[in-house]
């Protein structure tokens, strides 16, 4: 499974069932344009609150996405990590 770890933009952010967040992010490499992830169960209103704060701040993202292999189609990937830049 190959890992994404970089800056990201992000335009949209909520949460779904359980605590799982769902966020749309866009690489700032431009490996992926506006997808959206799911984070990591354990993590969904940490991340949440951090996609949020991004929005309001109008700042980027640090993101950790674990991609499927072949990394063609990304959406719904897992992100494990997320750090306000």
């Amino acid at each position: 499974m190959a890992t994404f770890s970089g800056p990201c933009d992000i335009r949209r952010a909520g949460i779904r069932s359980g605590t799982v967040a769902q966020l749309d992010l866009k690489a700032g490499n431009g490996q992926f344009g506006y997808t959206w992830f799911l984070s990591d169960p354990d993590l969904g209103r940490e991340m949440l609150a951090i996609a949020l704060g991004a929005l309001l701040a109008n700042k980027q993202v640090d993101a950790t996405i674990e991609l499927p292999d072949p990394p063609a189609e990304v959406s719904w990937a897992k992100v494990t990590s997320l750090f306000l830049i």
